[in-house]
């Protein structure tokens, strides 16, 4: 068990006869290597806990109204961009020395089957060098080898020929930017994202091959010996050039909402002035609420406390509008078979509804003048459609009609006339239960209550697509007979 796990587990190869080349092994003692270890785990955390201080008071570093590494110049650029870079190094690092010390320790290794896991800085001339020694090479043997079948087995061109190796290379890191867009894309569901990694690993290969030609070029030339200061200045130059191509998506990508908040601060930016609106994002579904924890809400029972809450802080007197973001899995179409893109549709027009049931109810007195709702999609990498925001004016049957045959998410306008009361008995109480805590005088009353409350006749939006209605099949283990009943789900899901 111990060979096979070293085995699955070993990515650099250490020990076996694939490798990674150039590791670095200490020539330690066993006492020796962990005090080490210990000493530079100590130093790593200290270098990455000051970047990190400094990039949480840094706008470039914001999630929610983050600036672009590059706003105030091209130094400012290598500033940021470099901090990043020298954050995920610690990091990275600093997970495998203390590790490493703690198992050496313990006995269950020796510190030659621990080489350090990056590369050393003082070579880093070169951005060959860079990726082929100073970062980790965890991925190497992956990477590499899809590279190596595409051009000697597919293509057929010989070892060791220039066209294989600039082949191998492009390979490698196309795969390598897919690998990484597909892991962000998985958690975060930006279309946006995966393109800019597969651009950021392309150009990695492409800066290689350009550095490849200087230095034959330079030989060419009989230069004999090059500063290494020049080395490096071109590395810093190149990491802070592409990397906010890749960086930046780790800041701002990370979730779908935040993509729609930025477009409508970026939109109330140029336009709040002249045009008087705040708008209230209402986070739906799977969102995140705060700095570490994921919520779902339930499409039928979306008023819990802490949407209450925000509710009644900053929801407007005058002028409500409302941003209700969805994802969907695929590219909608009218009438091609994708129910999900009549699910969102109805789970749309329905908290809407439910949004305008709920201000209706907060503010009684001064009623809000109209929630509009939509949900964005990949098709145009999550962008709210230009109307949601440059038009107040009611959208005509006419026009919803005509987004739905086009496949555009539709965007739907819900006035104090037009809405359908949707809240249930339960969450009024939770409403009332609220206001009771500092605002008592301010409990709505029975009429209002009466107007908003939907009945048994309000029908809820009916979901047919399986991504909605999926459960686990109750399926016996030895003759996989499907039963009827299917099997329970945990509410912790």
């Amino acid at each position: 068990m111990n060979w096979a796990n070293d085995l699955i587990s070993n990515t650099r190869g250490v020990n076996w006869n694939y490798e990674a080349p150039a590791l670095r092994r200490s020539s330690k003692s066993r006492w020796g290597f962990v005090i080490d270890n210990i000493l530079k785990t100590i130093c790593l955390y200290l270098v990455w806990d000051i970047i990190s201080y400094v990039m949480r008071h840094n706008p470039a570093f914001h999630r929610d109204n983050n600036e672009p590494m590059g706003a105030h110049g091209f130094l400012w650029q290598i500033w940021n961009a470099m901090g990043y870079w020298t954050a995920l190094y610690c990091f990275i690092r600093l997970n495998h020395t203390l590790s490493s010390a703690l198992i050496v320790m313990v006995g269950e290794g020796e510190p030659k089957d621990y080489p350090d896991m990056t590369g050393p800085l003082s070579e880093t001339t070169t951005v060959r060098k860079f990726w082929g020694r100073t970062w980790h090479q965890s991925l190497r043997r992956m990477v590499s080898a899809h590279g190596k079948h595409f051009a000697n087995v597919f293509l057929g061109y010989p070892k060791g020929t220039l066209m294989s190796a600039y082949l191998q290379l492009f390979v490698a890191f196309l795969v390598s930017g897919i690998i990484h867009g597909t892991a962000d894309f998985v958690a975060i569901r930006n279309v946006t994202s995966f393109y800019r990694n597969i651009l950021f690993f392309t150009l990695q290969a492409a800066a290689i091959a350009f550095e490849d030609g200087m230095i034959f070029l330079g030989k060419r030339m009989k230069l004999e010996r090059v500063p290494k200061a020049l080395g490096y200045a071109w590395v810093v130059a190149w990491l802070a050039l592409s990397g906010p191509i890749w960086l930046e998506t780790l800041i701002t990508g990370r979730l779908l909402l935040q993509n729609v908040l930025k477009q409508v601060r970026d939109w109330v930016k140029q336009h709040g002035k002249k045009r008087l609106r705040e708008w209230v994002p209402i986070a739906y579904l799977y969102e995140r609420l705060g700095t570490s924890s994921v919520h779902r809400f339930d499409d039928n029972s979306i008023l819990d406390r802490y949407d209450i809450s925000r509710s009644m802080q900053y929801v407007p007197f005058e002028l409500v509008s409302n941003v209700s973001t969805y994802s969907v899995p695929s590219d909608p179409r009218s009438e091609c078979g994708n129910l999900s893109h009549h699910d969102f549709e109805a789970m749309t027009k329905y908290q809407a509804d439910r949004m305008m049931s709920l201000l209706t109810y907060l503010y009684h007195s001064r009623k809000p003048a109209w929630v509009r709702a939509t949900y964005v999609t990949p098709r145009n990498n999550f962008n709210l459609e230009p109307l949601f925001l440059n038009s107040d004016d009611p959208f005509s049957p006419a026009r919803l009609r005509y987004s739905i045959r086009r496949g555009i998410p539709p965007i739907f306008h819900v006035t104090p006339d037009d809405f359908i009361p949707s809240l249930s008995l339960s969450d009024i109480e939770k409403i009332d239960a609220l206001l009771r805590i500092k605002h008592s005088d301010k409990i709505p009353p029975e009429e209002v209550k009466q107007a908003v409350m939907g009945g048994k006749d309000v029908v809820k939006p009916l979901v047919e697509s399986k991504m909605f209605k999926g459960k686990n099949p109750r399926k016996c283990s030895f003759c996989s007979v499907v039963k009827d009943k299917d099997l329970l789900v945990c509410s912790r899901v």
